[in-house]
């Protein structure tokens, strides 16, 4: 081999310039040129064949992969958005916990994983005092049939029909004391629901789970679950910078659906979006430049309304 080297490197030598500049602008080695002058000049030495086939299947291989790195974007060579190819479906948090065990008990004890209850079923959620009448507060807990929060304020929800409704009062976690609600004529599922649960479906008004689960900022599972692989899940930490912020800014943020009306009905949420797609085809942010009183922006540019995250890092990078 080294003789089949030293011969391939005077025969590149002497080969025309031109030749030389050729191999060297496909992107050749110095090395693969030299085994290219070999080829043409000994080309029915049998030795100098069997080299060039294995010298050729290598350096095919090594452009081919320099070839699928250069078209292929970054966000998607370990991973498809979820549900962009193939038949998949939710399958819930409690799938996940078969692999991922640690994982899964730490998110089951985070706000996000227990941010909607029943109080029925875990009457303990219930943090405000119904105790005594307070001419805030019109409703009894016999009314509410979900509690939402409890950090810095809890709200409580009836249930009409395929859906709920806020209820006229929000208890101030800090000060201990009822606050009035005006919100209460919009149904959750057109501003609520998308984002506090999983796989929110707006025509039959039923989820895989409430809460922000797995799957919520994963994409759904049943591919990954039934055949663990990193390509079959979308992991927000291999996407590219943008639409792994935009698996955070989708609930973060405030504005509307950028497919509404979607049935004669508008949402203040991103209706069909899936982490690893493009967030700006579901969603619209509020205008920052609104007046009036229900501007969701101070004067000076930052947000006056609740998880606006979103809105202002969005806006800070203009």
């Amino acid at each position: 081999m080294k003789a089949l080297y030293n011969e391939g490197k005077r025969a590149l030598n002497r080969a025309p310039l031109q030749l030389r500049t050729t191999s060297l602008r496909r992107g050749l080695s110095i090395k693969a040129a030299r085994y290219l002058a070999c080829a043409s000049r000994t080309a029915r030495d049998s030795l100098c064949k069997a080299a060039m086939k294995k010298r050729g299947y290598m350096l095919m291989r090594k452009y081919w992969l320099l070839w699928l790195i250069a078209v292929i974007p970054s966000g998607l060579r370990a991973q498809t958005p979820a549900g962009a190819t193939g038949v998949v479906s939710y399958v819930g948090s409690s799938v996940c916990k078969t692999c991922h065990p640690a994982i899964w008990e730490r998110w089951k004890r985070t706000r996000m994983a227990n941010v909607v209850t029943d109080p029925k079923g875990r009457p303990e959620v219930v943090i405000s005092d119904f105790s005594k009448p307070d001419p805030v507060r019109t409703f009894a807990i016999g009314d509410v049939a979900v509690v939402y929060g409890g950090k810095l304020k809890q709200r409580y929800f009836r249930k009409s029909g395929d859906d709920y409704f806020p209820l006229p009062a929000t208890w101030d976690v800090t000060n201990r004391a009822w606050r009035p609600y005006t919100h209460t004529e919009q149904p959750t599922s057109q501003e609520c629901d998308g984002c506090h649960s999983v796989n929110f479906d707006i025509r039959t008004k039923t989820v895989t789970e409430w809460n922000v689960g797995c799957e919520r900022c994963h994409g759904p599972g049943s591919a990954h679950a039934g055949q663990p692989s990193r390509a079959n899940i979308v992991n927000p930490a291999r996407l590219d910078y943008i639409k792994a912020n935009d698996v955070c800014i989708q609930c973060h943020s405030i504005g509307e659906s950028a497919l509404n009306p979607i049935e004669g009905r508008n949402y203040a949420w991103p209706v069909g979006f899936r982490p690893g797609m493009d967030l700006s085809k579901f969603w619209k942010f509020d205008d920052r430049h609104a007046t009036g009183s229900d501007a969701a922006y101070f004067p000076d540019g930052t947000g006056s309304g609740n998880r606006m995250q979103g809105n202002e890092f969005v806006t800070s990078l203009r």
